[in-house]
């Protein structure tokens, strides 16, 4: 399928998707929708809410670009006396913190009974 869509340089230009591989059967037994996505240049993460197998809040998945899982990784239980509790992980972004030049990521989320936004910033120890 080509896609023909408005461009402000030159007036259309023209997409034709690529289908990558196929997800549902790499996350099947780990997630059961992907609710955001981010790449650090090399991988995919994948964050996820809706959960298989124990996570307690979702899981984080990591996957090359050719749909080969390297990495998955649950979201911690996190409750903050001010913030409430984290409900679900909604989106997610991967960057280099020039404080200390370690990878980071950030997921945006549901706190409380569903309302509300939160963030939180998982680092490696």
């Amino acid at each position: 399928m080509t896609r023909t869509r408005p461009d402000n340089a030159t007036g259309t230009s023209t997409v034709t998707p690529t289908k990558m591989f196929n997800l549902p059967p790499l996350i099947g037994n780990r997630a059961n929708d992907i609710s955001g996505m981010a790449t650090d240049g090399t991988h995919l993460w994948l964050v996820s809410h809706e959960f298989v197998s124990g996570a307690p809040k979702g899981r984080v998945l990591k996957m090359t670009t050719n749909g080969e899982l390297v990495g998955d990784y649950h979201l911690p239980a996190f409750t903050h006396p001010s913030a409430g509790t984290w409900q679900q992980a909604e989106g997610i972004e991967v960057f280099i913190d020039p404080a200390d030049s370690k990878m980071k990521i950030m997921l945006v989320g549901e706190i409380g009974g569903g309302s509300g936004v939160d963030f939180m910033l998982l680092t490696r120890p």
